[in-house]
């Protein structure tokens, strides 16, 4: 999972870039989490 500030480093254009991000937040209601990853620390544990 990646900021969309991120993602122009994984499309090659930034117009398809933009497109995508426009795509899938219209309508959309974004949630930021921050901070470490229940997930990440539990996978660590093993």
């Amino acid at each position: 999972n990646q900021p969309f500030s991120q993602w122009d480093q994984i499309f090659p254009d930034n117009m398809m870039t933009v497109a995508a991000i426009d795509r899938i937040i219209h309508h959309a209601t974004i949630i930021e989490i921050e901070g470490e990853s229940y997930r990440k620390k539990q996978s660590l544990k093993k």
